[in-house]
């Protein structure tokens, strides 16, 4: 029996490999390594090399973000709070104007944000009034002119302003998240919370070309 025979015998196994896609399109890969955290920076790395790295800037983000919470407070609404008719679904669902409120207003403050943001502005706070006055003259104004047809289309009667909407919105968010802690919420109109909210898109949708070329510039 040869001497070599006796030798330990070492076994390689390849490291695996995981493909990085962007948009469909696979642009790479990398090695998992066991950390996550090592393996998203070598993704990045990949990324950034293939002229497709930079991260989105903030106005895109808190737009899409909104969408996102608008989503889900249209959902709740037309599933777990009003019937097509106007009735409730039942006392047992009227629970869920909390979530739906809560989504709603995060999705208007979000908006404002974005309006700030698309007009080199930052604002703070969860307070939807001081983020209404704070916004530029343009903005504004775009919000005046997209109003009316969101008010009957939400069938309000007499006409209000926006502003106005808004102030009775003011704390919906701070409020309603925790409305279990509190002896008295205030009340909430529905409609026109939701014309604020279809109202405070349509203006971001108006500066669309802004948030594009933001996106454009900052993602892949």
């Amino acid at each position: 029996m040869s001497e070599d025979s006796h030798a330990e015998r070492k076994i390689i196994i390849p490291p695996k490999k995981r493909k990085v896609i962007i948009n469909g399109r696979t642009i790479g890969e990398v090695e998992e390594t066991g950390d996550v955290r090592k393996d998203l920076e070598a993704a990045s790395k990949l990324i950034e090399a293939a002229g497709m790295g930079g991260k989105p800037p903030l106005e895109w983000t808190m737009y899409k973000h909104a969408q996102a919470f608008a989503k889900l407070a249209n959902y709740v609404l037309g599933t777990h709070v009003w019937k097509k008719d106007g009735r409730p679904h039942s006392d047992e669902d009227m629970r869920n104007t909390v979530p739906f409120v809560v989504n709603a207003a995060l999705a208007i403050e979000l908006y404002l944000k974005t309006l700030h943001a698309l007009f080199g502005g930052k604002a703070t706070g969860h307070l939807l009034l001081k983020l209404y006055d704070g916004l530029a003259t343009e903005a504004k104004l775009e919000i005046d002119q997209r109003m009316p047809a969101r008010e009957k289309e939400f069938k309000l009667e007499p006409p209000g302003t926006f502003r106005g909407y808004v102030e009775s919105l003011d704390r919906a968010f701070v409020d309603w998240r925790y409305v279990y802690e509190l002896d008295y919420s205030g009340s909430i109109n529905f409609a026109q919370m939701m014309c604020v909210l279809a109202t405070a898109e349509d203006a971001c949708r108006t500066f669309g070309n802004r948030l594009s070329q933001s996106r454009k510039a900052g993602a892949p």
